[in-house]
């Protein structure tokens, strides 16, 4: 079989992440501070700011905690679809 598709996909997967990498790396240097989300005014909205790298853990924390509740609705959807699907082939 190609590899040519595989190469594709991945190269589509690591691709935009490895740009948004070094477009962070290149602000950091040259601001010594770093782009993160800091605020979500409204739906669809987003507020990024230069933090400096220091305060960049606290706010992953604080976005980790106000992930909590969606991620775990979204896990158990998953896990609601997993059991529907294992129940019915058994």
């Amino acid at each position: 079989m190609n590899k040519s598709p595989l190469k594709g996909f991945v190269l589509g997967l690591l691709g935009p992440i490895f740009f948004i990498a070094a477009v962070v790396l290149w602000v950091r240097r040259f601001t010594g501070k770093v782009p993160f989300p800091v605020s979500k005014p409204s739906d669809g909205e987003l507020t990024w700011r230069l933090v400096p790298p220091e305060q960049v853990s606290s706010l992953v924390d604080r976005w980790k905690k106000d992930m909590q509740v969606p991620l775990s609705k979204l896990q158990q959807g998953v896990a609601d679809i997993r059991a529907q699907i294992l129940g019915d082939t058994n």
